[in-house]
């Protein structure tokens, strides 16, 4: 929906063609359609998106390497290399950062289908604290995950 949107505020404002391209144009397309005070607006929000995609995404990865170890060195290891990857990545080239984004969010889903590919037992199997006895014929099932698999 986000790349219509941009689309229809740079069709909407019959852009010159120029050296204009990506942010450029959206921001002058709706300073031309709305006034100067949406430029200041998408600045904003632009801002507010990449530092909550940061927030989450920061997460997710230590999540992840909370998943694989539970060393706090290889934890604060994680801690201080996203530090110098943020930096880079504000200064690199976008094509370059781009490339290397698509290669650590594939890393991070393989990790995650890792730890999602649960092996099902039935309830009756699992001893229940409550002392409520499981019916042997119920379709519900949990997971019971079993790390020495992926090995």
């Amino acid at each position: 929906m986000t790349p219509s949107c941009t689309a229809f505020i740079i069709l909407t404002a019959n852009p010159v063609r120029s050296e204009r391209r990506g942010a450029d144009i959206t921001r002058r397309s709706l300073e031309q359609t709305l006034g100067a005070w949406s430029g200041h607006t998408l600045t904003v929000i632009v801002v507010m998106l990449a530092f909550s995609s940061l927030i989450g995404n920061y997460y997710y990865g230590e999540a992840d390497v909370e998943f694989l170890t539970t060393s706090r060195p290889v934890q604060l290891g994680y801690r201080m290399l996203v530090l110098p990857a943020v930096f880079g990545g504000a200064l690199g080239s976008p094509n370059l950062v781009w490339n290397l984004v698509d290669v650590f969010m594939g890393v991070m889903a393989l990790v995650n289908l890792a730890a999602k590919d649960p092996v099902y037992v039935h309830n009756s199997d699992i001893a229940d604290p409550s002392g409520v006895e499981c019916r042997q014929d119920s379709p519900m099932r949990q997971s019971a995950w079993e790390p020495d698999r992926l090995l």
